[in-house]
This record gives C-alpha cells, structure tokens and sequence, in this order.
C-alpha cells in the first residue's frame, strides 16, 4: 500500500453528494460537490490536502479521466477513493498508488459489483442529495431483509424486479410498485422498510473514508493498509 509522503497535512478534501454522511463532519474537513473534469489540476500541487474522493459527476457534466486521475498520483499525492465514483476508481488505479476504504470498494474487488450501474443515483443539481436509491445499497437492503427472515425465493423475486427499474427510477414508490407487481406478499412492508432502515452502505463508507484520513492527518502512522478492505455483508442472489 502507498505510504504518506514527507509533508505537513493540515486539511481533508471531500468531493461527496450523496454519498455524504449525515452526521456532522470534523472541522478538518472541506467539503467539496461531486469531483468532475479538471477539479484535481488545483490540487495536484497543494501539499496540505488530503483527497478523499467518494461522488463524481458522470452524467450531465464531464466525467473526471483516468488520466487526470495518474496525473494527480504522479505528484506523489495520497489520494482515497470509496463509496461510489472514488472506490470505482481506486479498483482500476490501485496499482497505480489509489487508496480503496470500504465495502463498495470491496465488492467491487472480489466481484459481488460488476457493473457501475449499481453505484448509480439522481442526483438533486442543486443540494447534491440522492433523489433514488442505489443498487449498491439495496444489497445492504436485502441482507437485512435475509436477516429478518424472508425467503430466498421471495429474495430472488424482488432483487430481480428491482435490478429491471432503471437507476434514475429507483425511488421507494417506484420500488413498492415492482416489488406488487412481481407478486412479493410484503411488498408495502419492504417500502416502509426503506425509509425506516439504516442501510446506506455509500455514506457509511465515506464515513470510514473520512475517520481514516483523519487517522493519517494526526498520526505519524503512515501505512493506509487496515482499512482497506473494510466491509459490511450484502445480500448476492447466489447466496441460500
């Protein structure tokens, strides 16, 4: 894993939407909307800034590159990616010195997500917030549910009629309506579910991505290793 380089940190650098936590975050941090194309250049050189980089825009503005992505790295800059865009991005560049924190970084690396629809949401233009719920964290959502005691079969049924509305769609009604129309008996329970259930897996994720940074930001430990992979269990369709 990458190490910290020789130089005084003094700040975190944010780039979240909605993947953001909901609790108040620590004075260190700045946040900053969804990274999209040239946000990085400015900080390339800025030795007191450590990146986390959680939500990037994809589709009404231009995507932040690869390129951009190397470039920044090449100034010898720890950069962390988790929760959505930022994990996506921290699979593909790892080998490159990208830091993955958290559990969407973590199935995307051992196949549980592969395809990045799943990180996918609407996206508010104004306040940055989701307007539908991400794949990903339905996932967190069925697990749960398995926990509580629905079947695999009923499992099957609502993960498949909720994988066919499209991620722009993907709102509490929108779900509650596929889920009676594939005949789920508890379909109006899953809904209520959905908004009384803790199972934001992206903003708890940038949460992690947030306390380890502050770890490295007032500590002389410099190995990013022990967070890497950390991970909360989702539900996969294969699993009985």
């Amino acid at each position: 894993m990458p190490l910290i380089p020789e130089r005084r940190l003094e700040r975190i650098v944010l780039f979240a939407g909605p993947s953001r936590p909901l609790c108040c975050l620590p004075a260190s941090v700045e946040i900053r909307p969804p990274v999209k194309r040239g946000d990085l250049i400015g900080l390339a050189n800025d030795s007191t800034a450590l990146v986390v980089l959680a939500d990037g825009m994809f589709f009404h503005q231009p995507a932040l590159t690869h390129v951009e992505l190397m470039l920044y790295l090449q100034k010898q800059t720890v950069l962390i990616g988790t929760a959505s865009m930022g994990a996506l991005r921290a699979t593909e560049l790892r080998s490159y010195g990208m830091v993955g924190v958290g559990t969407v970084f973590s199935s995307i690396l051992d196949g549980t997500v592969t395809d990045d629809e799943e990180l996918a949401v609407a996206m508010c233009p104004y306040t940055y917030s989701s307007l539908t719920i991400p794949r990903i964290n339905l996932r967190r959502f069925f697990f749960l549910l398995r926990e509580h005691g629905c079947s695999s079969k009923a499992l099957e049924v609502g993960w498949n009629a909720l994988s066919a509305v499209h991620f722009l769609e993907r709102t509490p009604e929108r779900l509650g309506s596929a889920w009676h129309r594939a005949g789920i008996t508890g379909a109006a329970r899953w809904q209520r579910y959905l908004k009384e259930w803790d199972f934001d897996v992206k903003a708890q994720d940038t949460q992690l991505a947030i306390g380890v940074a502050e770890k490295y930001l007032h500590s002389d430990t410099r190995d990013f290793s022990a967070h890497a992979l950390d991970a909360v269990p989702l539900y996969r369709p294969s699993d009985k």
